[in-house]
């Protein structure tokens, strides 16, 4: 009997520290456009604690590019709902090397990440 409690608080202290004591965990996935971007240091499916989350995706941009900005949006994985929408100016011809992207806390979704260029009000790419 004792051993049987002394495994079941094991349990529940290992499920406390795997959640946090405040906040869910999700798993975040990347989507970005390898003609523009590749990972330096990104973990797509990484868990992150939505407390006051802030995703960064570390990227070199392919070649020095002409687009004006970086746009990240966000998504819910399971419905596609929206959830932000952050826009990063670069100046054109330099590298991009990190993508920081504030993320308001929706619960235990999992959620996508979708970072891709813009170049400018009238000719942005999707």
């Amino acid at each position: 009997m004792q051993k049987k409690l002394l495994l079941l608080a094991g349990v529940v202290l290992l499920a406390v520290l795997l959640t946090g004591c405040s906040g869910l965990m999700v798993k975040v996935w990347y989507e970005y456009d390898p003609v523009y971007f590749y990972p330096i240091s990104s973990n797509p499916g990484k868990v992150w604690k939505y407390d006051s989350m802030q995703a960064e995706f570390v990227v070199q941009s392919s070649y020095k590019h002409s687009f004006t900005s970086v746009v990240a949006e966000v998504y819910t994985a399971v419905t596609g709902a929206p959830i932000a929408h952050e826009e990063t100016l670069v100046k054109p011809g330099d590298y991009v090397t990190s993508i920081i992207v504030r993320v308001p806390n929706v619960g235990n979704q999992d959620i996508v990440i979708k970072i891709r260029p813009a170049f400018g009000d009238s000719n942005e790419e999707q």
